[in-house]
């Protein structure tokens, strides 16, 4: 065998070797949460219902799919009761893939908040509908980019599936996730946070 023959397989295999590592692998975390602890928030009156009890969260990968799903207490109403007409309950997950912290939404503007991603399957009181921000455009000043994803709820389950790419394809990350009750609209000040799964991050794969 000729060295340029050599050169030329030494350089095929490297470039499968990038290939087959710049796509990750397929993965399924989950975590699960004692029923019944549903919070209430401090003055507010906003009580978890059980359809707001978060008992397994996960988020797992099949090919270019991520797909986040929860478990809950009690299936999730036709239409939702709202105690503010002009609120938003939602059930979130999050993702983080480094120390950043980006600001504002869909926090208020100005609270920083360590999640890089953020998805949610959210009812205003009309309608149910599912987005995918990416929060990263705010480390350098700009707007979030907020995407709508397909989502499914199904009796006591909901899911939302987002191509990975979306999120750069990251190898691990953290991650957790939660259920929420807004007084007004997103970006706004005092949301509740009424159950989360787990407390704190979790690492995956």
């Amino acid at each position: 065998m000729g060295r340029g023959a050599g050169t030329a397989i030494v350089a095929a295999l490297a470039i499968s070797f990038i290939q087959s590592n710049a796509i990750a692998a397929d993965f399924d975390c989950f975590v699960t949460d004692p029923q019944g602890d549903a919070n209430v928030s401090s003055g507010e009156g906003f009580v978890g219902t059980p359809y707001q009890d978060v008992l397994r969260s996960g988020v797992s990968r099949i090919g270019s799919g991520i797909t986040f799903s929860m478990d809950l207490a009690a299936p999730i109403p036709a239409a939702p009761a709202l105690k503010n007409p002009n609120g938003r309950i939602q059930w979130m997950w999050g993702i983080s893939t480094g120390p950043e912290a980006p600001q504002g939404y869909p926090l208020a503007a100005g609270v920083a908040g360590a999640l890089e991603f953020w998805v949610d399957v959210g009812w205003d009181g009309t309608a149910f509908s599912a987005e995918f921000i990416d929060r990263r455009p705010a480390l350098q000043g700009d707007a979030p980019t907020v995407t709508a994803v397909p989502f499914a709820i199904e009796g006591a389950r909901v899911s939302v599936t987002v191509d990975a790419a979306l999120l750069g394809d990251p190898p691990r990350f953290n991650w957790g996730s939660s259920t929420w009750a807004w007084p007004t609209h997103l970006g706004s000040t005092a949301p509740h946070k009424l159950d989360a799964a787990p407390i704190g991050a979790s690492a995956c794969p």
